[in-house]
């Protein structure tokens, strides 16, 4: 989880970006806010006396609105150096984290270079995807990245 505002806490109320990251935290088929971040933050709020409201986004939103203020919290925000340099982040892991590629069935990879030339569908704001460009580019492998805003538009596609 993220802060970036001390007052927001003396003030009682919080704002928690929410994007759908399951199971940390997501909505469930009765658009309710849930998650192991969720009851982590509950249990907090309760001691804390903070009145948690959620504002859905996709993660790029989310973030952006991190940054400008428009929120206090962003569970599932993963930790980079650059990030590290505008955010402040908590010092326990809540989940560890991976990335993991889908490859459609049919579809024939055997090794990196496979994805050369081909269309890969990412989360634009992702870490996973930034450091799988990353080691791709090292490789002169040159993807196609269809660029999206959540996990679930990538796995439609």
């Amino acid at each position: 989880m993220v802060s970036v505002t001390a007052a927001s806490a003396a003030d009682q109320r919080i704002i928690v970006g929410i994007h759908e990251n399951p199971p940390l935290i997501f909505t469930d088929s009765d658009s309710q806010v849930k998650g192991i971040a969720v009851d982590i933050l509950a249990h907090i709020a309760k001691q804390a006396h903070w009145d948690i409201q959620y504002l859905q986004g996709s993660y790029s939103q989310c973030t952006q609105r991190l940054e400008d203020g428009a929120i206090d919290l962003l569970p599932g925000m993963a930790v980079s150096p650059q990030l590290e340099d505008i955010f402040t982040f908590n010092e326990e892991t809540i989940v560890a984290n991976w990335g993991q590629l889908y490859i459609s069935s049919g579809a024939s990879f055997s090794d990196m270079l496979d994805f050369d030339h081909k269309d890969v569908a990412v989360v634009e704001a992702d870490i996973y995807f930034q450091f799988f460009k990353t080691i791709l580019e090292k490789f002169e492998i040159q993807p196609r990245f269809i660029q999206v805003d959540d996990y679930r538009k990538v796995l439609s596609l």
